[in-house]
């Protein structure tokens, strides 16, 4: 936050994407007709998160590795409340500058054309009209997800979205697959939208091809779908299970 003061940033961008429950994680109970109805007429699985886990480590499984570019657009932020005077939901619908009547406007850019509005930033400015109606926010900026910070949307799936998980996480498309399947961590595949080429596994994982795409399966099982942040199970699962009181895994 104090790096972005220093860039005249005041709000701070987070790409979102909602990660996947890990299969490996879950407690694995089978639902069906006869206990959910026709929400689980092919068959459902329990994803709650197990009482023994936490919701960061069962939903560290992004769609993507960073940088991601297939993103939701309903983004994370944060934001300095003296600048962001009302934020509805995910965005900051009024600042201080986007505040600003004709009026104002005129007289900060009277007093300093070069730094015309308050805050350090650029106000409603084009060419030599310093006020005008289309205003576009210069105080924002996404985070870097490779240097600064990644956000993990650990957002619950519920049971119902699980509905034939047994066939739709052993295909090659697994789109419909709401479970989390990772790829080998050392797997040089970048993205999903890179169409997974290339794929490096080792012994236990198979290669699949259907149509120009490739996919693996574990243990010729299930097709792995998401990609693990190596940091957030090495570094902060641990301080947060020692935090809350866990047992540490074996």
């Amino acid at each position: 936050m104090k790096k972005a003061e220093g860039e005249d940033i005041y709000i701070l961008n987070f790409k979102s994407k909602r990660a996947k429950p890990r299969l490996d994680l879950l407690n694995k109970t089978i639902l069906g007709k006869e206990t959910r109805g026709n929400d689980c007429w092919h068959k459902c699985i329990d994803p709650s998160v197990p009482v023994d886990r936490t919701f960061l480590e069962t939903y560290n499984c992004d769609y993507e590795r960073p940088v991601r570019k297939n993103v939701m657009p309903a983004e994370k932020q944060l934001y300095r409340t003296d600048y962001v005077l009302l934020h509805f939901v995910h965005y900051s619908t009024i600042t201080v500058i986007s505040a600003m009547g004709h009026e104002e406007v005129i007289s900060a850019a009277a007093k300093d054309s070069h730094n015309s509005c308050m805050m350090g930033g650029q106000c409603k400015r084009r060419r030599n009209h310093p006020f005008m109606r289309l205003y576009k926010e210069q105080h924002v900026k996404y985070v870097d997800e490779i240097s600064e910070a990644t956000m993990l949307h650990t957002k619950s799936i519920v049971i119902e979205e699980t509905s034939n998980w047994l066939k739709a996480c052993k295909r090659d498309d697994t789109a419909n697959c709401k479970l989390g399947i990772p790829f080998p961590p050392k797997s040089t595949t970048l993205n999903m939208a890179s169409k997974l080429s290339p794929v490096k596994v080792d012994k236990k994982w198979t290669i699949l091809e259907a149509d120009g795409v490739k996919s693996v399966q574990v243990d010729n099982k299930w097709t792995a779908n998401c990609f693990e942040h190596v940091e957030i199970d090495k570094d902060w699962v641990p301080l947060l299970r020692d935090a809350m009181g866990f047992k540490t895994d074996s």
